[in-house]
């Protein structure tokens, strides 16, 4: 190779023209670039910001919630959006578990009340409200609250609650479910009236006889209520059924066994089969109150006599409520009767211008308030004592010559005379009025005021009930004989006084007396 170097040499205005040439087309080629870059830019920012778009439209649903959507980062009226559903749903939950408590409750009470529609799924209902049934063998339990008792001094433990800070029926819910799962039973409450009551379903497995089950989870749950809460509670338990259908029978049972503790005042835990009565209780579900009985608490009421009227009172309700079964029905026949005996009583009394009831409207309120035949009887009791305390103020009033006492003794002799000499044909008021030398119409109403009952009727009645005795105890004894030894001088005035006093002929009441 040679050592020669070559040099080009190229006019500087040729030089330039192609450097100004790569500087101009660099520069379009960059604005091409950012203008494409700009326009893909605008095309996906349109084509990703319209289905946000579309979703703010739905959730605002349009007119003025879109203007204002509109107004303010989509994103944000999302989110708000999305946070107001969400709230929205858990009331509609909260608000959906209520109504699923209240229809839980509503299956609960058909099945008690024995409403089970067959062409409704109930076994599918039942599992859907977590009621799972064990065996085929159940039982009712029905509470009912009384007063709460005051809180003792040691009545203090820290899960305690007063009754009036925790809903009652959660309350009594909570206890005897738990006393029947500790069992291996099952048990569902729910609302009743002004009552709740417990299906109680037996385990298979239950080594206890069921009825001595009951009674033992029955009366752990009062004492856990008395204890932990104070609440006094009323029970009342059925007996043992069979079978879905025997729980409304089993309901009639708990029904029937709380009406006679609430009305018989009887003991706190009550069941069915401990005052159900059969053929054999017919003597102890008698009436007693006969008329005669009735005559002689007016008259003592009207003399103001308390103590042979409380005395007359409570053999009556000796004789009707001191039994071991007694019929609720029969008990207040008994007390309306009594009730009745004292209103008419105390009109007679008071006279057609002042009616000692009148004058105290409250005392019928005040009995006719009573929840128990016990209670009933306590407020008669002392209405009475009021009464007869009025009447004797009444009688002493009247008397102006003779003190009272004297005038009651004179009033017995009297009865002692007439029961002495009541088969005396010429037994009246002279006679007797000559025999203790006072002036016969002067006796007669001496007489009448004590006892409240006319001289003549006095002998008719005391008649009456010899003849009764006779007809009785005579074994073939016609009318007119049981008339002729009583004291009656014609056979038809004594049929005309029997009837008077005790509603039907001598002849009829011959005919069931035999």
């Amino acid at each position: 190779m040679s050592g020669l170097k070559y040099a080009s040499v190229i006019p500087s205005q040729i030089f330039w023209q192609k450097a100004e040439y790569v500087r101009r087309f660099t520069t379009v080629s960059i604005l091409c670039s950012i203008a494409g870059a700009g326009l893909l830019t605008l095309f996906f920012m349109r084509r990703n910001y319209s289905p946000i778009r579309q979703l703010v439209q739905v959730l605002s649903g349009g007119g003025k919630e879109q203007k204002a959507a509109s107004n303010v980062n989509e994103l944000g009226f999302i989110r708000n959006a999305v946070v107001h559903a969400l709230s929205e749903k858990e009331q509609v939950e909260q608000q959906l578990q209520k109504q699923s408590l209240i229809v839980r409750s509503n299956t609960l009470n058909r099945l008690l009340k024995g409403k089970v529609d067959p062409h409704i799924p109930f076994d599918e209902a039942l599992v859907k409200f977590n009621i799972h049934f064990k065996s085929d063998e159940f039982a009712v339990i029905l509470f009912f609250a009384e007063e709460p008792e005051e809180p003792g001094p040691d009545d203090s433990e820290p899960d305690s609650l007063p009754a009036d800070e925790k809903p009652l029926q959660l309350i009594m819910a909570g206890i005897i479910e738990e006393l029947l799962a500790s069992g291996h039973h099952a048990g569902y409450t729910t609302e009743m009236d002004d009552m709740s009551a417990c299906i109680v379903n037996f385990s298979p497995d239950g080594g206890e006889p069921h009825e001595d089950e009951l009674r033992r989870i029955a009366g752990e749950a009062r004492r856990l209520l008395l204890e932990r809460h104070g609440i006094r509670l009323a029970l009342s338990c059925s007996g043992i059924h069979q079978s879905l259908e025997g729980i409304a029978r089993a309901c009639q049972e708990a029904l029937d066994a709380m009406e006679y503790k609430l009305v018989m005042g009887k003991p706190e835990i009550t069941f069915f089969g401990e005052i159900q009565t059969d053929g054999q209780a017919e003597e102890q579900l008698g009436y007693y109150y006969p008329l005669q009985v009735e005559h002689q608490l007016i008259n003592f009421i009207k003399v103001g006599d308390f103590g042979k009227a409380s005395t007359v009172l409570n053999e009556i309700a000796d004789r009707n409520f001191n039994k071991p079964m007694a019929s609720i029905t029969l008990a207040r026949c008994v007390m309306f009767n009594m009730i009745s005996t004292m209103i008419k009583t105390m009109n007679e009394i008071g006279g057609t211008e002042e009616s000692l009831l009148l004058k105290n409207p409250r005392w019928m309120e005040q009995i006719a308030a009573c929840r128990t035949i016990k209670e009933m009887y306590e407020q008669l009791l002392a209405l009475l004592k009021e009464v007869c305390d009025y009447a004797s103020s009444q009688i002493a009033s009247q008397v102006t010559h003779v003190k009272a006492e004297s005038m009651r003794e004179l009033a017995a002799e009297v009865m002692e005379f007439i029961h002495g000499h009541y088969q005396d044909y010429n037994l009246n008021v002279n006679m007797i009025g000559k025999e203790f030398e006072i002036k016969p119409s002067y006796l007669s109403q001496m007489f009448k005021n004590m006892t409240g009952e006319g001289m003549l009727d006095y002998i008719g009645r005391y008649r009456v009930m010899k003849a009764k005795e006779f007809m009785r105890a005579g074994q073939g004894l016609s009318v007119a004989e049981a008339a002729r030894l009583a004291g009656f001088t014609e056979t038809a005035t004594f049929i005309r006084v029997f009837k008077k006093h005790e509603g039907i002929t001598p002849g009829k009441y011959k005919e069931l007396s035999c």
